[in-house]
């Protein structure tokens, strides 16, 4: 996966690569002969990058970074007419200085009974990759079809969205979000898959698209089908994972023409469908859920001679089913009598023979003694906060009785999420001076909703069936079509929701608010200029853009403490209130330049500012992952003083990306 500054990185990056080098070809070798066709070549960009206060709007002097990267891309095309076409591209992306900048995919670590968090690896070598890979062929000529439709099918590792890529992007292991940063030259890798498309009539212009890619594959050797994946889910029929773990793609859309003539313009519509299997969904631990997303949409263009208009909705269909699951695991933890590490029950609980089951119980001891009455307890929701038999607690002066008990939220009932999200977006460009000056426009809503497995306040809230109305955008990296942004569309100004409150059992999942990114929960509007003047020698295109972006589904307001409090037994530095905070996110300006050198070499640069709103004011200090948490907790070392560590605030972010690209 990505890293966060990276993507960040690759956001930059599309606002030139799409903008101003769509359609460049330099071929530094090319051979022909006959109905073959070779050409290779070579795509060298280099690019300098500073951010600061984007990642936590903080203002404080840890919240910026810099660096300079690369990236080369060797490509190679051979096509035989129009009968078979293949294409494969080499990459290679490093930044400078940076040694782990490739990392392995996250394993978790057990060490005798107790499992550690993930874990990942670092290279520290310049590691090539293949980007894409493909080979296309005409099943007319294949199969000796004669016919006026062409059709052709597409195997390999190749790009493929549908719409403007937001329902379904081709960001293939790259983009966060609630399940799971742009177009084309910013994706380092794309989904394997298989496309089959052709005409359904030649006359009406309507053609198809049928795509299915696989994402991950956890069968494809009797080792993973047999790995112990559900030892703790109390409702599966099996500790195994079983065979047919896979996740996958459905997608299929109509490409109509309805009209191409340069009196009109041309206008396209692209009604789509897709569907999303994803068995080995993790919410709070590996392989407790699996999720069947369906997404349908419809999305249309015209291009006209003095003036362009763009439109697309979709909807979110389809649901996620949480296993249920006994979330008692063994855990480290040190003694604080003798201080030395020994291993506990996550959710199971000693209690003196005279005293009473509370929150400030401590965890149970692993002893043989324990781990017999542990092993023989009964499962199930009806049993949280239940006696389950006598147990022992081992101190330095011996060994005394006691009870154990289950944690009150020990056992987790299965239930599901339904989908029900929504977006729309509407742009277009009027041409003041053709060819040379133009003014664009957007407006664009996207449904949000609390995240549906981010417990803030009780387990119950959420171990219920629902809906959760957020829209769900797969491998989906948009950032605007004719109105671009740098910030919020692609990251990675945050966007918390809203923080677990303060009261939530320490024995939780997570005490900081889930962050979410892309197009989702957002209300934007926003307009452009582009300027491409035919009187320099060299071709410059300048592009200010400005937008304004709201959520659309508000958060709740949080209260950073001016010194740390202990409530019921567990230290606390904030708090969730009650009401909302507001929904205006602020106001981000950006200018994006490009000038042609010399034939093949383009420079560019992108300067963005992003202005906190309001809501920013509202939701100072709320932390946004385990570290701000800490932080906020912390006593010892700076107190609640949000200047002395990045946490969120609502100071402005600035951005700067300088680069070239050539083409040999």
């Amino acid at each position: 996966m990505l890293q966060k500054n990276r993507g960040f990185v690759l956001l930059l990056s599309l606002c030139f690569v799409d903008y101003a080098y769509a359609g460049r070809s330099a071929e530094l070798l090319m051979y022909k002969k006959g109905d073959f066709l070779f050409d290779f070549k070579v795509d060298h960009k280099g690019e300098i990058f500073y951010v600061k206060n984007a990642n936590f709007l903080s203002g404080n002097p840890l919240d910026q970074y810099s660096y300079a990267q690369t990236t080369w891309d060797f490509t190679s095309h051979a096509r035989f007419g129009d009968s078979i076409n293949s294409k494969m591209t080499l990459r290679e992306r490093a930044r400078w200085g940076e040694t782990r900048a490739i990392l392995t995919t996250a394993e978790t670590v057990k060490i005798a009974d107790v499992t550690l968090d993930e874990h990942q690896h670092g290279f520290n070598r310049l590691v090539p990759f293949f980007r894409k890979i493909w080979v296309k062929f005409s099943l007319n000529d294949a199969f000796s079809i004669s016919a006026e439709q062409r059709h052709y099918l597409k195997c390999g590792v190749f790009p493929f969205e549908l719409g403007r890529g937001i329902s379904l992007g081709a960001a293939y292991a790259t983009a966060p979000g609630i399940l799971g940063f742009f177009t084309d030259n910013s994706i380092d890798q794309y989904a394997p898959g298989i496309l089959l498309h052709g005409d359904i009539t030649t006359k009406y212009g309507l053609g198809y698209d049928a795509y299915t890619a696989v994402l991950q594959n956890l069968s494809t050797s009797v080792s993973k089908n047999t790995e112990v994946v559900y030892s703790n889910c109390y409702g599966c029929p099996s500790i195994y994972r079983g065979f047919g773990t896979i996740s996958y793609i459905l997608a299929g859309r109509l490409l109509w023409k309805a009209f191409d003539e340069k009196s009109w313009g041309k206008l396209t519509a692209e009604p789509y469908a897709l569907l999303f299997s994803y068995p080995d969904n993790k919410v709070e631990y590996k392989s407790d859920a699996a999720v069947k997303l369906g997404t349908y949409g419809f999305a249309v263009e015209y291009q006209g001679p003095q003036f362009e208009l763009g439109f697309e909705t979709a909807a979110n269909a389809g649901h996620q089913c949480v296993r249920t699951w006994d979330r008692n695991y063994i855990t480290a933890s040190r003694n604080t009598t003798t201080a030395a590490l020994e291993e506990v029950y996550s959710n199971i609980f000693a209690v003196p023979v005279d005293s009473t089951f509370s929150s400030s119980s401590a965890k149970a001891q692993v002893t043989a003694t324990n781990k017999r009455v542990v092993d023989k307890s009964s499962s199930g929701t009806n049993f949280n906060e239940a006696a389950i038999g006598t147990g022992e607690i081992v101190s330095a002066t011996g060994v005394t009785t006691c009870t154990l008990y289950n944690g009150k939220y020990r056992f987790r009932p299965a239930y599901r999420n339904n989908f029900g999200g929504f977006m729309m977006v509407f742009d277009g460009t009027y041409w003041i001076q053709p060819k040379e000056l133009k003014i664009s426009a957007a407006l664009a809503y996207a449904s949000g909703d609390e995240h549906p497995n981010v417990i803030l306040k009780n387990a119950e809230d959420i171990e219920y069936t629902d809906t959760y109305s957020g829209f769900i955008g797969l491998q989906e990296i948009y950032s605007g079509k004719r109105v671009r942004s740098v910030f919020i569309l692609g990251q990675p100004v945050p966007r918390p929701l809203t923080a677990p409150y303060a009261s939530l059992s320490s024995t939780m999942q997570q005490h900081y608010a889930h962050n979410v990114s892309g197009f989702t929960n957002l209300i934007y509007t926003g307009a452009g200029l582009t300027w491409t003047p035919n009187g320099f020698k060299r071709k410059i295109k300048i592009n200010p853009n400005m937008l304004y972006y709201w959520q659309a589904s508000p958060s709740k307001m949080y209260c950073l403490l001016a010194t740390p409090e202990t409530i019921d037994g567990q230290l606390v530095g904030g708090d969730t209130l009650e009401q909302d905070a507001r929904r205006a996110l602020g106001l981000e300006i950006n200018l994006l330049a490009e000038i042609s050198w010399l034939d093949n070499l383009q420079g560019y640069a992108v300067l963005a500012i992003f202005i906190p709103g309001p809501h920013y004011k509202d939701v100072i200090g709320k932390p946004i992952n385990a570290s701000q948490y800490k932080e906020v907790i912390r006593t010892s070392r700076y107190g609640i003083d949000y200047n002395s560590y990045p946490l969120l605030n609502n100071k402005a972010a600035f951005a700067l990306n300088v680069g070239f690209e050539y083409l040999f």
